[in-house]
């Protein structure tokens, strides 16, 4: 099995020499890497321990997000979302409201994600009386961020 590395990130984390490689990348069971033009193929007989490895060294993306499309919430202020890949996914994951959306491409999963939110604030929302001190804490946190305007 084999990761095939983007020029750009290749070059945010190098293979480095040799004795580097060995050292960061045995854990993962890396047993050779091939460049081909700007390319770096890693192959590894443990490809979640080496895709665990690599996207440790990623950069994480984080967006701000302003609405959720649909008419009857108003932001008061973003909400942070964190992006990542994951199992050939995109993973967008609402800080501290610690809900998630799921998708093929980015939109998909800022998309689902909205739709998570809007399906958690409703329900908090009618049920808000039966809310336990951890669902409070996200509740208090989504009425300082979303408004329902329109019910």
């Amino acid at each position: 099995m084999s990761i095939v590395l983007k020029p750009e990130i290749e070059k945010q984390w190098g293979a480095g020499t040799a004795e580097e490689f060995d050292r960061e990348y045995a854990v993962a069971g890396v047993r050779e890497f091939v460049t081909l033009g700007d390319y770096v193929t890693l192959y590894s007989s443990d490809i979640t321990q080496l895709r665990a490895i690599v996207e440790a060294k990623l950069p994480q993306e984080s967006i701000l997000l302003g609405t959720l499309g649909d008419g009857r919430f108003k932001f008061k202020s973003p909400i942070e979302v964190r992006l990542r890949s994951e199992d050939d996914q995109i993973v967008a994951e609402a800080v501290g409201i610690d809900e998630f959306g799921y998708g093929q491409t980015q939109h998909e999963a800022l998309r689902d994600l909205q739709e998570a939110i809007i399906e958690v604030y409703l329900a908090f929302h009618f049920k808000e009386s039966n809310l336990g001190p951890d669902l409070r804490r996200v509740w208090d946190l989504l009425k300082e961020r979303v408004e329902l305007v329109h019910p």
